[in-house]
């Protein structure tokens, strides 16, 4: 999931004028070159964070009461970064092209590609038990024959179901390389999630 985030970008001061506080409060993005960044205000924030999205777009979170000078200043410190992570991700759209989840895309695992193949369940039933997650089979898909498989009645959620597949893959994978070296670093996590990250 490609998105990027710079973190803290610089320390927002909450002093200032009440001019300045003023105008920022009515600010929903901030243009800087050629770049325009849509505007987070957040209570929770006490620095300024700059994020690269997976699709481009460009995302500045404030503390309430920056001031409009202090978030210009901080991304146009940023911006080499930024123009560097958008180069870096126009180039990896590039390389690989969005899914289409269509009988015959292929998707790659553990360095294979495997197409994913709509097959006809034959009972109704069972796509309803799949459906319900009672089937066995992570998010309903299955690998098997050199291909991915799923129910041609869920072709409609196929994004869904490969992402449950993956998602569980990984989450076996993780957790049998963490209860490795757990064993041998002596310590005992106390759980492992893998989560969509995208927009981090």
């Amino acid at each position: 999931m490609c998105a990027a985030s710079g973190g803290s970008a610089a320390g927002c001061r909450t002093g200032g004028s009440e001019e300045e506080v003023a105008v920022y409060a009515v600010v929903d993005s901030l243009d800087i070159d050629d770049l325009k960044f849509a505007v987070r205000v957040s209570s929770r924030r006490r620095t300024i964070g700059i994020t690269v999205h997976r699709t481009g777009a460009l995302t500045v979170a404030l503390p309430v009461r920056c001031s409009l000078r202090t978030a210009e200043a901080a991304v146009r410190a940023k911006l080499p970064w930024v123009r560097r992570k958008l180069a870096e991700m126009e180039h990896l759209s590039q390389l690989a092209p969005p899914k289409k989840y269509v009988d015959g895309e292929l998707f790659p695992y553990l360095g294979r590609r495997y197409r994913l193949s709509f097959v006809s369940s034959g009972d109704g039933q069972r796509t309803a038990a799949v459906r319900h997650g009672r089937s066995g089979r992570p998010g309903g898909v299955q690998l098997r024959r050199g291909r991915f498989e799923l129910e041609v009645e869920l072709a409609h959620e196929a994004r869904t179901h490969m992402i449950a597949w993956y998602t569980t893959r990984g989450q076996r994978w993780i957790e049998g390389r963490l209860a490795h070296y757990a064993a041998q670093l002596g310590v005992a996590p106390t759980a492992v999630r893998v989560r969509d990250m995208g927009q981090r």
